[in-house]
C-alpha cells in the first residue's frame, strides 16, 4: 500500500507547469482534518536552498518528512533531485517504513510546451521486518512508447518476489501475486476538477485546503478606501 502511495504524488504534474510556491523561510501552515481523522504541521526551515519539514498524524499511524531540492539546469530542462527520506510508522505494532521520491525533468524550460517526466526507483523499506518494494519509474529518454509506465516488485524479508506492481504515474497501480493471480487495484488518478486551467491544475482535496472555517471569517477585513471627512 505504501508503494502505491509513494508512486501516487505526481499525478498533478500532468497539468500544473507554473512555478511551484515556495513560501518564505518560517512561513507554517497547520491543518486539523476532522474528516480524514488526522492534523498536519508544515514548515519552510530553509529558503535557499528551499527544504520543508512536514509532520502528520493520527491516532493510528504517523508520517513525517524533510523535503530538499537539488536543481541541476541545463538550458532546455531542469532536473529536480529531491534528497531525504519519506517515513511512516503505524502507532499499535511500532512498523517503521521510509522511502525516497523520483528525479524529475521539467522539459522545454525557453521554449516550446512545458512537459515533466519522472525517472529512478522508489524503495519503500519496512525497517522493522525487512520486506521492501521497489517502484521503477520508466523514463520518456529510455523508452517513449512507455512513457510514464510504472512496474516493480513487493520482496518479502529473504529477498522474495511476493508481488508484482504495474501501472502509470498518471493513471494509477495494480497488484498482483508472483504466479500473475489475484490482481487487486491500488490506487487510481481521480478525474481534474472542472477549469482545472484556474486552479493551478489542483486536486479537488488540495482546492479545500485554504477554505476558512466558520469561525475565522470576518476576521479579515478589506479595506475601504478614505472619504473626503477623513
Amino acid at each position: 500500500m505504501l508503494a502505491a502511495l509513494a508512486s501516487s504524488c505526481w499525478v498533478t504534474t500532468l497539468t500544473r507547469y507554473g512555478k511551484p510556491f515556495n513560501p518564505l523561510l518560517g512561513e507554517t501552515y497547520e491543518m486539523v482534518h476532522q474528516e480524514g481523522g488526522f492534523c498536519v504541521v508544515s514548515e519552510q526551515v530553509s529558503h535557499h536552498p528551499p527544504i520543508t519539514a512536514l509532520h502528520v498524524e493520527s491516532d493510528r499511524w504517523v508520517f513525517w518528512e524533510e523535503y530538499k531540492l537539488d536543481i541541476k539546469f541545463r538550458g532546455q530542462w531542469v532536473k529536480v533531485l529531491p534528497t531525504g527520506l519519506v517515513h511512516f510508522m503505524t502507532k499499535d505494532d511500532g512498523y517503521h517504513y521510509s522511502w525516497n521520491k523520483p528525479h524529475s525533468t521539467i522539459h522545454n524550460v525557453l521554449f516550446g510546451t512545458l512537459w515533466a517526466d519522472h525517472e529512478g526507483d522508489v524503495v519503500v523499506t519496512c525497517h522493522s521486518t525487512g520486506e521492501k518494494a521497489v517502484v521503477h519509474f520508466v523514463p520518456y529518454s529510455k523508452a517513449k512508447e512507455r512513457y510514464r509506465e510504472l512496474h516493480g516488485n513487493v520482496f518479502d524479508e529473504k529477498g522474495e518476489v511476493q508481488y508484482i506492481l504495474h501501472g502509470a504515474w498518471d493513471k494509477g497501480m495494480t497488484r498482483k501475486s508472483r504466479d500473475g493471480t489475484g490482481v487487486k487495484e491500488m490506487w487510481r488518478a481521480n478525474e481534474q476538477v472542472p477549469n482545472w486551467e484556474r486552479q493551478y491544475g489542483f486536486t479537488q482535496f488540495a482546492m479545500t485546503l485554504n477554505e476558512p472555517e466558520e469561525s475565522m471569517l470576518g476576521l479579515a477585513h478589506q479595506p475601504t478606501a478614505p472619504t473626503t471627512e477623513d
